[in-house]
């Protein structure tokens, strides 16, 4: 394997090319995802009550309008460009000098498998992946002021929360890598403490600002926490627990192997770099303190995993609020090469074995988009040659739709979800579509049924379908359409 040294140009290329093979199978799949259907029929461009102000603006200045309108995918191919200018500084701020295995070990901040479910959506994904480079360039800006790298640190990342909160989970769990590199550095003792320091309250003036600045903007469902009373660890821990069980898939399938290797390598490169940490320090002091940040560096860079989601209100441990892994992952990659070099430097081509996976785990989510999205048009199509072709129902002026029974559901991905059986937790769409996606085959009167108007509180129990096959019902009651989808038999993924 080369070890050619690279310019900060080589490393650029390098990374533009690797982020593009990695999004390719997105781009492919054209996936509308979720709120993307909505957002691209209505054009709609305003993310400010979830407290995301620069999403807006990202689309006005993509535009040049004050609209969104769907132009997918320019707005993911610019952030790649934001991205591989980022992933460019971290490869050279944790390497001198830079080649293809020492890059490889920072590619994990955007190739996270569960940042997938970020990507996939066509308005939020490209933003989000501008937010984390703001992370990655916060964490790297260097000045010789330095009251301009703190405060323009602490700007960028009030600014990343200004587009998705939990991208501080980024930002802390790259912080505890800093404080884990300057230990093994060798800096002393006030000095790495400092830097935690400098880190911490970083963190605290960007969420202080989103808290007075932004926050009152933010919806009421959005602000509430969890009561701090003497219940709060143990629903921490059972939350942390609950985002475990989720993500467990990913290194439990076929490739449990590699992630055991892993482990194993990141264990033993780590109690390696402990031990020497140790030895340079003769005073106990200093070896206890040591000792403790090297102790607690691993909890907290897998409690910042689900990070600030943790202590809301309302449980969120979906894959794309977990920011927190992209970190993780390079953390992991950094310590088995740094042992690896320090044993034998051939053995550093390890590193590329996780970044096959990772691609693997994009390109085989693609192909599952792909599947989805069949499935979905062809029963779409069939709900809209049910409505049009029924002269009753197609004088109905509104279709109530309920979703409500819809389930994770895809025959075609059987074999894919095997192998691989994070994918439906990636996937993390636990309906077939929304109301807004019938738009796309001339349907526009179908919305979403509120409580009231759904099919269990306006349908009598003696109610009969208009229309009834595998995918959905369709009933009428007092002049208006309920379309009740049904729930699939999971003999299937």
């Amino acid at each position: 394997m080369s070890t050619h040294e690279w310019s900060r140009k080589e490393g650029f290329i390098f990374f533009l090319l690797a982020i593009l093979v990695y999004v390719y199978p997105l781009i492919l799949a054209d996936y509308f995802y979720v709120e993307d259907s909505f957002r691209a029929v209505y054009g709609y461009a305003s993310w400010r009550a979830e407290g995301r102000f620069l999403i807006d603006g990202f689309y006005h200045l993509l535009s040049l309008s004050n609209g969104a309108p769907d132009a997918f995918p320019l707005g993911l191919l610019v952030a790649c460009v934001v991205m591989a200018m980022a992933l460019t500084r971290l490869a050279f701020h944790y390497f001198c000098p830079v080649s293809v295995l020492s890059a490889a070990v920072v590619l994990p901040m955007f190739f996270s498998p569960l940042f997938l479910s970020d990507l996939v959506y066509k308005y939020d994904g490209p933003v989000i992946t501008v937010g984390v480079a703001m992370i990655v360039f916060a964490i790297t800006l260097k000045s010789e002021r330095k009251w301009v790298e703190w405060w323009g640190g602490s700007v960028l990342v009030g600014g990343a929360l200004c587009i998705y909160q939990p991208l501080m989970n980024s930002f802390l769990g790259l912080c505890c890598i800093e404080l884990y590199r300057a230990i093994n550095d060798k800096k002393v003792t006030r000095e790495w403490m400092m830097l935690g320091f400098e880190k911490a309250t970083q963190a605290g003036v960007a969420s202080l600002f989103y808290v007075c600045a932004i926050v009152p903007f933010v919806g009421g469902e959005r602000q509430r926490l969890l009561a701090l009373d003497e219940h709060w660890p143990v629903v921490i821990l059972q939350r942390l627990k609950n985002a475990e069980e989720r993500i467990r898939p990913l290194y439990t399938g076929d490739s449990a192997w590699l992630f055991g290797v892993m482990a194993i390598l990141f264990g033993m490169g780590y109690a390696w770099a402990w031990c020497s940490a140790l030895r340079e320090r003769p005073r106990w002091v200093s070896k206890v303190l040591v000792s403790l940040a090297f102790g607690a560096i691993v909890p907290l860079m897998i409690m910042f995993v689900p990070g600030i989601m943790l202590v809301f209100f309302y449980e969120n441990s979906d894959s794309r609020a977990m920011l927190g892994a992209g970190p993780l992952l390079v953390f992991l990659l950094l310590v088995i090469y740094q042992w690896l070099n320090a044993v034998q430097r051939k053995l550093t081509v390890f590193v590329l074995l996780p970044i096959i996976l990772l691609l693997s785990i994009s390109y085989s989510y693609g192909r599952v988009l792909s599947l989805k999205k069949t499935l979905e048009t062809a029963v779409m199509s069939s709900l809209a040659y049910s409505i049009s072709a029924n002269a009753t129902l197609a004088s109905v002026k509104v279709f109530y739709f309920d979703g409500g029974a819809q389930d994770y559901w895809l025959p075609a991905s059987a074999g894919t979800v095997s192998g691989m059986p994070v994918m439906p937790y990636l996937v993390n769409a636990g309906f077939l579509f929304l109301p807004a996606a019938m738009a796309r085959v001339g349907i526009t009167n179908v919305v979403q049924a509120s409580r009231e108007h759904s099919g269990d509180a306006r349908l009598t129990r003696d109610a009969h379908p208009i229309v009834d096959n595998l995918f959905y019902s369709i009933y009428l009651e007092d002049g208006d359409g309920y379309i009740v989808m049904k729930k699939q038999p999971r003999v299937n993924p």
